[in-house]
């Protein structure tokens, strides 16, 4: 009477490992302007030689899908111009916030035969601005989404939330995905004001701090597998999507084996009273 108990528990784990958004452990990344990103393409094939089946897509709401890589070779041009890396990463350079939106890489045979599914990552991008007016400073921190804005933004001084611990500074929200501080500026503050005023943007599975680039030396390579001063890795949302799934499998398996155990407790209880 076991037997089918088991069968039935087989096939329901197999039918959740199927579902989409689960084993998907799709990329978001969150960059400031001006840095360099290595986007990760998570479909690659091993032991292809030069790239030579992944194709790469850029796509934007309310825009069509736009080639940047076909078969290993770049067809886009931008002032700073795309490359891929060993691993068949999308290499950007000096990222604006135009770039922000959805890109996937898929694999690709010469005849056009689509090989996997596609390995989207997406990017959204912080934008940090300074104006000066009188004896005023404002400092703005914008993000530019990779389609609807997912993100709370606020500025930090020495660590604290700005508009609850520091009355004398003004704060705004010039759009739902931006966050404004305003101060008189004095010795103190403005001279030290890139170290002490940090951007804090969150999304519901992380925090990241981001800071005024203070010049060319501050730009930095964000990878799937590194870490920089301003922003976390992508290999973190992948690492906790892995935990989520296991979760997931974990609590489904529980499930599965009380529903297993109560039907076999019900037909034994059914045998016994019929015997």
């Amino acid at each position: 009477m076991e037997e089918p108990g088991w069968i039935l528990m087989f096939l329901l784990l197999t039918m959740l490992l199927q579902l989409p958004g689960v084993v998907s452990g799709d990329l978001l990344y969150t960059i400031r302007a001006g840095d360099d990103i290595a986007l990760s393409c998570e479909n690659v094939i091993k032991g292809r030689r030069n790239c030579d089946t992944t194709t790469w897509y850029y796509s934007k709401p309310g825009r069509a899908a736009q080639e940047l890589v076909a078969h290993g070779q770049v067809t886009y041009s931008r002032s700073d111009p795309l490359s891929l890396a060993g691993n068949c990463s999308l290499v950007l350079r000096n990222i604006s916030a135009e770039d922000a939106g959805l890109y996937f890489c898929r694999q690709y045979e010469r005849e056009g035969y689509l090989l996997c599914h596609d390995a989207p990552v997406y990017l959204s991008v912080v934008t940090l601005r300074e104006q000066t007016e009188q004896n005023t400073v404002t400092f703005t921190c914008s993000v530019s989404p990779f389609d609807e804005c997912r993100h709370e933004v606020k500025w930090l001084f020495k660590g604290n939330d700005v508009e609850k611990d520091h009355p004398d500074m003004k704060t705004s929200s010039p759009s739902s995905c931006s966050a404004a501080v305003t101060f008189h500026t004095s010795n103190y503050v403005y001279s030290s004001r890139f170290k002490l005023f940090k951007c804090e943007v969150e999304t519901e599975s992380k925090q990241q701090l981001f800071t005024f680039s203070s010049g060319p030396t501050a730009t930095s390579m964000v990878t799937s597998g590194g870490k920089t001063d301003t922003t976390d890795s992508a290999g973190e949302s992948r690492a906790a999507g892995r935990d989520l799934l296991w979760l997931y499998i974990f609590v489904a398996l529980v499930l599965l084996a009380l529903i297993i155990t109560a039907v076999a407790f019900v037909t034994r209880r059914k045998g016994t009273q019929v015997q």
